[in-house]
Protein backbone atom coordinates (compact mmCIF):
# COMPACT_ATOMS: atom_id res chain seq x y z
CA UNK A 1 0.00 0.00 0.00
CA UNK A 2 2.60 2.51 0.79
CA UNK A 3 4.38 1.63 -2.23
CA UNK A 4 1.01 2.56 -4.44
CA UNK A 5 1.03 5.41 -2.36
CA UNK A 6 4.50 6.83 -2.91
CA UNK A 7 3.92 6.03 -6.90
CA UNK A 8 0.96 7.97 -7.14
CA UNK A 9 1.44 11.22 -4.75
CA UNK A 10 1.53 13.94 -7.12
CA UNK A 11 -1.84 12.33 -8.93
CA UNK A 12 -3.17 12.35 -5.26
CA UNK A 13 -2.34 16.15 -5.06
CA UNK A 14 -4.03 16.96 -7.77
CA UNK A 15 -7.17 15.28 -7.29
CA UNK A 16 -7.43 16.52 -3.95
CA UNK A 17 -7.30 19.96 -5.71
CA UNK A 18 -9.37 18.94 -8.11
CA UNK A 19 -12.37 17.56 -6.68
CA UNK A 20 -12.96 20.56 -4.43
CA UNK A 21 -13.19 22.75 -6.78
CA UNK A 22 -15.61 20.26 -9.22
CA UNK A 23 -17.89 20.11 -6.43
CA UNK A 24 -18.38 23.82 -5.50
CA UNK A 25 -18.92 24.49 -9.23
CA UNK A 26 -21.83 21.87 -9.04
CA UNK A 27 -22.95 23.34 -5.75
CA UNK A 28 -22.88 26.49 -7.55
CA UNK A 29 -25.24 25.59 -10.65
CA UNK A 30 -27.91 23.95 -8.51
CA UNK A 31 -29.40 24.18 -5.55
CA UNK A 32 -32.05 21.66 -5.45
CA UNK A 33 -31.83 19.08 -2.27
CA UNK A 34 -30.81 15.78 -3.89
CA UNK A 35 -27.61 17.84 -5.25
CA UNK A 36 -25.91 16.86 -1.33
CA UNK A 37 -26.11 13.32 -2.84
CA UNK A 38 -25.05 13.70 -6.35
CA UNK A 39 -21.72 15.17 -4.93
CA UNK A 40 -21.19 12.67 -2.61
CA UNK A 41 -21.79 9.74 -5.76
CA UNK A 42 -19.51 11.73 -7.55
CA UNK A 43 -16.61 11.68 -5.22
CA UNK A 44 -16.80 7.97 -5.10
CA UNK A 45 -16.99 7.83 -9.28
CA UNK A 46 -13.84 9.77 -8.56
CA UNK A 47 -12.50 7.28 -6.34
CA UNK A 48 -13.08 4.66 -8.60
CA UNK A 49 -12.00 5.68 -11.65
CA UNK A 50 -8.41 6.97 -9.75
CA UNK A 51 -8.07 4.26 -7.72
CA UNK A 52 -6.67 2.22 -10.20
CA UNK A 53 -3.98 3.85 -11.10
CA UNK A 54 -0.96 1.53 -9.80
CA UNK A 55 -1.87 -1.24 -12.16
CA UNK A 56 -1.40 1.66 -15.26
CA UNK A 57 2.16 2.46 -13.71
CA UNK A 58 2.65 -1.53 -13.14
CA UNK A 59 6.34 -1.72 -15.00
CA UNK A 60 8.20 -4.86 -16.11
CA UNK A 61 11.40 -3.46 -14.51
CA UNK A 62 9.82 -3.05 -11.24
CA UNK A 63 8.54 -6.75 -11.06
CA UNK A 64 11.84 -8.14 -9.52
CA UNK A 65 11.95 -5.31 -6.97
CA UNK A 66 8.75 -5.94 -5.40
CA UNK A 67 9.20 -9.45 -5.52
CA UNK A 68 12.38 -9.08 -3.25
CA UNK A 69 10.36 -7.07 -0.84
CA UNK A 70 10.29 -8.83 2.53
CA UNK A 71 6.35 -9.35 1.41
CA UNK A 72 4.38 -11.82 0.49
CA UNK A 73 2.25 -12.14 -3.06
CA UNK A 74 -0.79 -12.08 -0.04
CA UNK A 75 0.66 -8.88 1.37
CA UNK A 76 1.33 -6.95 -2.08
CA UNK A 77 -2.05 -7.99 -3.40
CA UNK A 78 -3.60 -7.06 -0.35
CA UNK A 79 -1.74 -3.62 0.05
CA UNK A 80 -3.16 -2.88 -3.48
CA UNK A 81 -6.81 -3.45 -1.96
CA UNK A 82 -6.45 -1.62 0.70
CA UNK A 83 -4.72 0.87 -1.10
CA UNK A 84 -8.41 1.29 -2.81
CA UNK A 85 -10.34 1.19 0.20
CA UNK A 86 -8.18 3.57 1.54
CA UNK A 87 -8.68 5.99 -1.36
CA UNK A 88 -12.39 5.23 -1.71
CA UNK A 89 -12.45 6.53 2.21
CA UNK A 90 -10.16 9.27 1.13
CA UNK A 91 -12.86 10.25 -1.49
CA UNK A 92 -16.20 9.92 0.87
CA UNK A 93 -14.75 12.35 3.55
CA UNK A 94 -14.63 14.70 1.07
CA UNK A 95 -18.26 13.91 -0.26
CA UNK A 96 -19.71 14.59 2.91
CA UNK A 97 -18.05 17.88 3.26
CA UNK A 98 -19.35 18.26 -0.14
CA UNK A 99 -23.02 17.51 1.10
CA UNK A 100 -22.90 19.75 4.18
CA UNK A 101 -21.97 22.28 1.98
CA UNK A 102 -24.63 21.27 -0.12
CA UNK A 103 -27.33 21.85 2.61
CA UNK A 104 -26.55 25.09 3.70
CA UNK A 105 -26.14 26.38 0.46
CA UNK A 106 -29.82 24.99 -0.11
CA UNK A 107 -30.99 25.36 2.63
CA UNK A 108 -32.87 21.97 2.62
CA UNK A 109 -31.03 19.43 5.09
CA UNK A 110 -31.98 15.80 4.33
CA UNK A 111 -33.50 13.51 7.24
CA UNK A 112 -29.93 12.29 8.97
CA UNK A 113 -31.20 8.57 8.87
CA UNK A 114 -31.49 8.48 5.15
CA UNK A 115 -28.53 10.64 4.14
CA UNK A 116 -26.43 7.87 6.42
CA UNK A 117 -28.01 4.92 5.28
CA UNK A 118 -27.80 6.35 1.18
CA UNK A 119 -24.08 6.78 1.99
CA UNK A 120 -23.51 3.40 3.26
CA UNK A 121 -25.34 1.96 0.75
CA UNK A 122 -23.63 3.82 -2.05
CA UNK A 123 -20.13 3.05 -0.17
CA UNK A 124 -21.17 -0.65 -0.31
CA UNK A 125 -22.19 -1.02 -3.87
CA UNK A 126 -18.73 1.06 -4.95
CA UNK A 127 -16.66 -1.38 -2.74
CA UNK A 128 -18.55 -4.36 -5.16
CA UNK A 129 -17.79 -2.89 -7.97
CA UNK A 130 -13.94 -1.79 -6.97
CA UNK A 131 -13.73 -5.29 -5.87
CA UNK A 132 -15.01 -6.24 -9.56
CA UNK A 133 -12.45 -4.42 -11.19
CA UNK A 134 -9.39 -5.18 -9.59
CA UNK A 135 -10.39 -9.26 -9.76
CA UNK A 136 -10.68 -8.38 -14.05
CA UNK A 137 -7.37 -6.11 -13.67
CA UNK A 138 -5.62 -8.79 -11.96
CA UNK A 139 -6.80 -11.66 -13.66
CA UNK A 140 -7.06 -9.78 -17.41
CA UNK A 141 -6.15 -6.96 -17.54
CA UNK A 142 -2.34 -5.79 -16.02
CA UNK A 143 -1.15 -7.15 -19.42
CA UNK A 144 -3.95 -5.58 -21.83
CA UNK A 145 -2.86 -2.44 -24.19
CA UNK A 146 -3.50 0.84 -22.52
CA UNK A 147 -6.71 1.08 -24.84
CA UNK A 148 -8.49 -1.92 -23.23
CA UNK A 149 -6.70 -1.45 -19.54
CA UNK A 150 -8.79 2.85 -19.95
CA UNK A 151 -11.78 0.67 -20.67
CA UNK A 152 -11.36 -1.88 -17.49
CA UNK A 153 -10.74 0.95 -14.94
CA UNK A 154 -13.55 3.69 -16.85
CA UNK A 155 -16.69 1.49 -16.86
CA UNK A 156 -17.20 0.45 -13.25
CA UNK A 157 -17.01 3.49 -12.38
CA UNK A 158 -19.71 5.19 -15.35
CA UNK A 159 -21.83 2.30 -14.09
CA UNK A 160 -21.73 3.26 -10.64
CA UNK A 161 -22.48 7.28 -11.44
CA UNK A 162 -24.86 6.93 -14.07
CA UNK A 163 -26.72 4.49 -12.19
CA UNK A 164 -27.03 6.18 -8.73
CA UNK A 165 -28.32 9.36 -11.13
CA UNK A 166 -30.63 7.30 -12.47
CA UNK A 167 -32.01 6.17 -8.99
CA UNK A 168 -31.75 9.73 -7.70
CA UNK A 169 -33.68 11.51 -10.69
CA UNK A 170 -36.41 8.66 -10.58
CA UNK A 171 -36.96 9.45 -7.13
CA UNK A 172 -36.62 12.98 -7.45
CA UNK A 173 -39.43 12.61 -10.77
CA UNK A 174 -41.95 10.02 -8.71
CA UNK A 175 -42.38 11.48 -4.83
CA UNK A 176 -45.01 9.34 -4.51
CA UNK A 177 -43.63 5.96 -5.12
CA UNK A 178 -40.17 7.10 -3.41
CA UNK A 179 -42.32 8.12 -0.43
CA UNK A 180 -44.14 4.44 -0.69
CA UNK A 181 -40.95 2.98 -0.64
CA UNK A 182 -39.54 4.57 2.00
CA UNK A 183 -42.72 3.43 4.17
CA UNK A 184 -42.00 0.12 2.90
CA UNK A 185 -38.88 -0.36 4.53
CA UNK A 186 -39.74 1.58 7.55
CA UNK A 187 -37.34 2.13 10.14
CA UNK A 188 -34.68 -0.54 8.74
CA UNK A 189 -32.82 2.59 7.23
CA UNK A 190 -29.57 1.79 9.22
CA UNK A 191 -30.16 -1.83 9.23
CA UNK A 192 -29.84 -1.89 5.58
CA UNK A 193 -27.02 0.09 5.29
CA UNK A 194 -24.37 -1.74 8.23
CA UNK A 195 -25.88 -4.81 6.32
CA UNK A 196 -24.34 -3.44 3.11
CA UNK A 197 -21.33 -2.85 4.02
CA UNK A 198 -20.79 -6.01 6.04
CA UNK A 199 -21.28 -7.74 2.92
CA UNK A 200 -19.40 -5.55 0.86
CA UNK A 201 -16.25 -5.89 2.92
CA UNK A 202 -16.93 -10.06 2.75
CA UNK A 203 -16.88 -9.61 -0.97
CA UNK A 204 -13.70 -7.00 -0.92
CA UNK A 205 -12.00 -9.42 1.50
CA UNK A 206 -13.35 -12.79 -0.77
CA UNK A 207 -11.69 -10.78 -3.81
CA UNK A 208 -8.23 -10.34 -2.21
CA UNK A 209 -7.88 -13.65 -1.46
CA UNK A 210 -8.74 -14.67 -4.64
CA UNK A 211 -6.61 -12.14 -6.32
CA UNK A 212 -3.57 -13.03 -4.31
CA UNK A 213 -4.05 -16.81 -4.72
CA UNK A 214 -3.97 -16.17 -8.45
CA UNK A 215 -1.04 -13.93 -8.54
CA UNK A 216 0.78 -16.61 -6.35
CA UNK A 217 0.00 -19.07 -8.58
CA UNK A 218 0.99 -17.00 -11.86
CA UNK A 219 4.43 -15.56 -10.37
CA UNK A 220 5.64 -19.05 -8.96
CA UNK A 221 3.58 -21.38 -10.81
Amino acid sequence: MKIDFIKTKQQILWILLVIPVVLLFMLRQSSDSPMALVIFCYALFMALIFSTTPFGSCQWQETGFLLLLPATTQDRVSGRFLYGLSFMGIAALVGVVGIYLGEMISGVVIEAEILVSFCMVAFAVCMVLMALEYVVLYLFGEQQSPNVLSLIRMIPGFVFFFGSMGLIGGAQEDPEATAAFMEYIGGHLTLIGWCSLAAAFVLFAAAAMLCAAVTKKRDFG
